[in-house]
């Protein structure tokens, strides 16, 4: 059923209800039932990679400025990727291994001139050396709308297909600012960390260590399920109408109408709380027989033991020789 077929139902059950407002209810009763279970049909697959490292030429940086002047060999290897995958202002800049690490907002080929998203705080030089790769990352660009944002609301499972090993994505921030504070490690990355949301509320992450010689990640993810925009969107197969029909009703349309009656004539002859109690009824039965149709599609009540893999991931010669991981290794006496 699609959501226009959803919404003209509502109209016409009820004196008084605009398209807009059982729209809003449709989509209402939409976001409770995505909230009511992690249903099959909200997971996704996708895939992206990681850019190769630029850092041919040099750069002019200005203490407290924000604007970055690359000299002629810089220039022609940034504007090369101003519309690759992913595109240049999607990536990061910095100066030295240590340095702190800035968005690049914009980048202007006449003047070769980037754009940071802060005044760069290192002292000035006019021959610095630098580093442009991507270690923020967005959803997989499968999950990206037309609006902009993301249908995306966490990570299942991100895999490293070439190389053969997974990425963890259940550490902690806190953990990683302890082990590489100055983001020093440059590898295959093998974890992924919350880093912000962007201006239009979408999460991004940190990859680390960060990848700068290419990567590719294979994703499993689950969906929002974002509200319904377009009248010609349908219901996922496995829900039946009447189930996102007597949530609108139990929940929004008949409680309004219950308000409604005290100055609508034409509904004070119902007996509204029998017929919230009767749609409310209706919902829960539709939505256990709903969940069981999808329990036998894709098991997810039954969790086993989980192993503690911890922030793991494959540790390298040059890991080991540059940080103490004893704490790793069991002693032996």
């Amino acid at each position: 059923m699609a959501f226009v077929d959803l919404y003209s139902a509502l109209t016409g059950m009820t004196a008084g209800v605009s398209p807009r407002l059982a729209q809003k209810w449709i989509n209402y009763a939409w976001r409770d039932l995505v909230n009511a279970r992690e249903w099959s049909f909200l997971i996704a697959e996708g895939g992206f990679d990681a850019p190769l490292l630029i850092d041919a030429g040099t750069v002019t940086v200005t203490q407290n400025s924000p604007s970055v002047v690359a000299d002629v060999t810089a220039a022609a290897a940034l504007n090369a990727v101003v519309a690759a995958v992913p595109i240049l202002t999607a990536r990061q800049f910095r100066v030295g291994q240590g340095g702190s690490i800035y968005n690049i907002t914009a980048w202007n080929n006449g003047t070769r001139t980037l754009t940071l998203d802060r005044p760069f705080l290192e002292p000035s030089d006019t021959t610095a050396g630098y580093s442009v790769y991507q270690c923020y990352f967005p959803p997989p660009p499968q999950a990206l709308q037309a609006s902009g944002l993301y249908d995306f609301a966490r990570y299942l499972t991100v895999v490293d297909p070439i190389n053969g090993f997974p990425l963890s994505t259940e550490t902690q921030m806190a953990w990683l600012d302890w082990r590489d504070p100055q983001r020093n490690v440059t590898d295959l990355a093998y974890g992924i960390f919350d880093y912000k949301v962007d201006s239009l509320g979408n999460q991004l992450y940190e990859f680390w260590p960060h990848p700068v010689s290419g990567q590719t990640y294979r994703v499993i993810y689950r969906e929002l399920g974002l509200s319904f925009t377009t009248g010609a969107q349908a219901l996922p197969q496995m829900i039946p109408e009447g189930l996102i029909l007597n949530c609108a009703l139990f929940k929004y349309l008949y409680p309004w109408a219950m308000l409604q009656a005290a100055r609508t004539p034409g509904l004070r002859q119902v007996n509204w709380g029998a017929m919230i109690a009767q749609a409310e009824t209706m919902y829960k039965t539709d939505l256990q027989a709903a969940k069981l149709q999808d329990e036998n599609l894709h098991l997810t009540a039954i969790v086993g033991p989980q192993a503690d893999q911890g922030p793991g991931g494959p540790i390298d010669a040059a890991f080991i020789q540059s940080h103490d991981t004893s704490f790793f290794f069991s002693r032996r006496s």
